[in-house]
């Protein structure tokens, strides 16, 4: 590295770098590109991308792919209708209560909101735009409401054979580094994530010199979260402000979701996605060596790993008795 002392920490990383980096210890050492965007529709509903991404382990992704794509097509169009039948009885509570506690003046502006959607029935999109932009004006107390909403996909969400994301550790290693994450959390600093009743998930708190910064970065095979705390301009958070005392709650939280209902699962040791190193080239960039960089960058397509190998699990269940318990360095006091 260009800096010896990288490993004490002597640089800036966002949560989005530590999520992209502690992803490859549970997904078997595989660099993954994390995305913002993953559809974007046009004016009339049609969609005209959808992001297809890298996956970890693209024979496992693709070998489940039509049966995913079938019950995507089979469900399209059954969440929205049960959605609207919600929203409906929603709205009808709300108005019974807003008929008992509200003034006239949020009587009136339901009735506005209903004669607006009215008036926008049978138009044709450039009506409904001035039709829209004349509410706004007259009502901007609605401009968050429903009849603003365009969207109305016409087609269900289907998915394209995926590539291999590019293996930058050896699977030993990576799950080498996931179990080392796993004991934080059975005997470490992190053991308030057992609340969770889990043994399939890792993390590692954090917290810097006068508690300026904490974090924690925790790991599931399936989701990666990282919760970091602090003030924009550098301030200690007080003494007794610990990545495990802050910010480990509020992954705690998040995770007791995003984890609801799934299988009790752990990162397999074994390459189950069949795929080969990642080969680097470190070539300095000048004026003078566009066709060496040129060159380089068609070779790393060239030796892009093959994804058609046939599906494997890529995890196993939770083997009894796999866990180092041993701290992480942070003296948390008891509370």
């Amino acid at each position: 590295p260009a800096s010896y002392t990288l490993a004490l920490g002597a640089t800036d990383a966002t949560p989005l770098q530590m999520a992209t980096s502690y992803a490859t210890f549970v997904n078997g050492g595989h660099r993954i590109q994390p995305y913002f965007i993953e559809r974007i529709y046009n004016f009339d509903s049609q969609t005209i991308y959808q992001a297809n991404p890298a996956q970890s382990c693209a024979i496992c992704f693709n070998k489940t792919l039509s049966e995913t794509n079938a019950q995507l097509i089979d469900s399209f169009g059954k969440s929205s209708i049960l959605d609207e039948n919600t929203e409906d009885q929603e709205n009808k509570k709300d108005s019974k209560t807003k008929k008992d506690t509200k003034s006239d003046k949020a009587n009136k502006t339901d009735k506005a909101d209903k004669d607006n959607q009215q008036d926008f029935i049978g138009l044709p999109n450039t009506d409904i735009i001035k039709a829209q932009n004349l509410a706004r004006a007259q009502h901007p107390e609605l401009d968050g409401a429903p009849i603003f909403d365009r969207l109305n996909p016409k087609q269900a969400i289907q998915y394209t054979i995926a590539e291999q994301a590019p293996r930058i550790l050896s699977a030993r290693s990576a799950y080498q580094m996931a179990s080392m994450l796993r004991s934080v959390v059975m005997g470490g600093t992190a053991t308030k994530a057992r609340a969770l009743g889990r043994s399939d998930i890792g993390g590692k708190t954090g917290t810097t010199n006068q508690a300026k910064d904490v974090w924690f970065a925790g790991v599931h095979p399936t989701n990666v979260a990282v919760v970091w705390m602090g003030y924009d301009d550098p301030a200690s958070l007080g003494a007794r402000a610990f990545g495990g005392t802050l910010a480990l709650p509020v992954w705690i939280r998040f995770m007791s979701g995003q984890l609801k209902g799934k299988p009790t699962q752990w990162v397999s040791e074994a390459n189950i996605a069949k795929s080969e190193k990642a080969t680097q080239k470190v070539i300095n960039i000048t004026d003078d060596n566009e066709i060496e960089i040129a060159q380089a960058i068609e070779e790393s397509n060239q030796n892009a790993p093959s994804s058609t190998d046939s599906l494997q699990n890529d995890m196993v269940s939770l083997p009894a008795g796999e866990v180092i318990v041993e701290g992480d360095g942070e003296d948390i006091p008891a509370e």
